[in-house]
């Protein structure tokens, strides 16, 4: 009895395969990218900025900056490396976003932070079609920083390198300090994403 069974299952496995091989595929025209769903996934800590010593912000066309304000500019380098825009920033990519948490130190009470952010190509300019909407912090710890970069402008992505940052600072107050220990940490990173590229 038990060989027959095994005879039965040979004879099907057989018949599997067979039909498998002689089946034709346009192998051409095969599918050969693929989106696969992953959980976020950590960058790690990102640095810290040092209010005092960053330069004054050239203010791209559209930011308003308020009466009083101090303007400052950074860049975070290297955040859209080469692997990262082919896995995560390719041109039909879902919404994706970048959260972090951030602390916040600055001497001035009642600050209020507003954080613009723009891709920058590999020539050092802002790529100002990707629209990323501002994040307004105040001081204190484990503050939430995340900024979402939309489908819609993941095919002008291809070319981003680095993250540059207009800071902008106000406060109720008439008169801002910022001095030399004052800066923003921001740690924690990690891609919320609901894709990955894969080639076969």
């Amino acid at each position: 009895m038990k060989q027959l069974i095994r005879f039965i299952i040979i004879a099907i496995s057989s018949f599997f395969f067979l039909s498998c091989v002689n089946s034709e595929y346009n192998w051409d025209n095969l599918d050969k990218t693929g989106v696969l769903n992953i959980p976020p996934v950590m960058f790690g800590n990102i640095d810290t900025i040092y209010l005092e010593g960053l330069s004054e912000a050239i203010i791209p066309e559209g930011i308003p900056v308020p009466d009083a304000a101090i303007t400052k500019s950074d860049t975070i380098k290297g955040l859209f490396d080469g692997d990262v825009i082919e896995d995560f920033f390719f041109d039909g990519a879902g919404n994706i976003e970048i959260s972090a948490k951030a602390d916040i130190d600055v001497a001035t009470t009642g600050v209020t932070i507003d954080i613009y952010c723009f891709p920058v190509d590999y020539q050092g300019k802002y790529i100002e079609e990707v629209k990323i909407d501002k994040q307004t912090l105040t001081t204190g710890k484990e503050i939430n920083f995340s900024i979402t970069i939309a489908s819609k402008d993941m095919k002008y992505m291809e070319n981003a390198k680095d993250l540059g940052l207009i800071i902008v600072l106000q406060s109720k107050n008439a008169y801002i300090w910022i001095g030399e220990d004052d800066y923003i940490f921001i740690k924690n990173v990690i891609v919320k994403t609901g894709g990955y590229h894969i080639d076969l």
